[in-house]
């Protein structure tokens, strides 16, 4: 019984501290994705910061909000929400996706595209966002 008691004791404190840590979430300024051209089979990686559009062939890409769950964990639980738009003929958009990408697990958005696949590869925080004139808009 003496030695039990220590031990459960030990048990409870270390698994108590290491909940603290997990939920730490903080909140990111730049998304990091890559999106696949099906057609060409290329894949881009981009760094879109939070709020700016960029604008890929004929899709739009708006990244709203991008966080970091535990940020020490090499950003596996990265999450984003992004806001995704197709150029039509009369230089309108009309409504494709608006909805979380998750970094962790990569088939839970519904984002689906006959052309063009894309996945979140991280969120950042940076003191140094790029301006929207510094992002290339690839033909």
């Amino acid at each position: 019984m003496f030695l039990i008691l220590p031990l459960l004791v030990y048990c409870q404190n270390s698994y108590s501290n290491s909940n603290i840590s997990q939920t730490d979430i903080t909140e990111g300024n730049i998304t990091s994705i890559s999106i696949l051209d099906k057609i060409t089979a290329k894949v881009i990686k981009l760094d879109i910061p939070i709020n700016t559009v960029f604008y890929y062939k004929e899709i739009e890409i708006k990244p709203k909000k991008c966080f970091i769950k535990n940020i020490l964990s090499n950003n596996l639980n990265a999450f984003s929400n992004l806001e995704i738009n197709k150029k039509i003929a009369d230089n309108s958009y009309i409504f494709l996706f608006d909805g979380w990408f998750f970094k962790s697990r990569p088939g839970l958005n519904s984002f689906e595209h006959p052309i063009y696949d894309i996945w979140l590869n991280s969120c950042k925080r940076s003191l140094d966002v790029i301006s929207v004139g510094n992002l290339k808009k690839i033909p």
